[in-house]
């Protein structure tokens, strides 16, 4: 496992790991927007941007947005400093993979 001082990876694979710690079906997920968004730390997102968002409710408009820049801020929050938090995604990934893919897991 790698720590989160070390991590490298795409905002792509950054927002798997935060939706870790949500049910498989609610994770954040990339959005070209449409329109211009703001994100929910008031950072504006542009017609064009990809973003990532979050369905938190039954509406249309109920969603979380971040930024790929409030994405970055938001996982530097969960896992700088906090190594176990970042192995918990980690290995938590790593499950979901296998279950989706038992094959290349052998």
């Amino acid at each position: 496992m790698i720590r989160y001082d070390d991590f490298e990876g795409t905002n792509d694979e950054l927002s798997e790991l935060v939706s870790c710690f949500y049910h498989e079906l609610t994770g954040f997920r990339s959005v070209k927007a449409r329109k211009q968004h703001t994100d929910m730390f008031g950072t504006i997102i542009e017609c064009g941007e990809e973003y990532y968002c979050r369905e938190v409710g039954t509406q249309f408009e109920d969603y979380v947005r971040l930024s790929a820049k409030s994405l970055r801020a938001f996982a530097e929050v969960l896992f700088r400093h906090n190594h176990g938090l970042f192995a918990a995604a980690q290995e938590r990934l790593d499950k979901r993979r296998e279950a989706l893919n038992p094959a290349s897991f052998m």
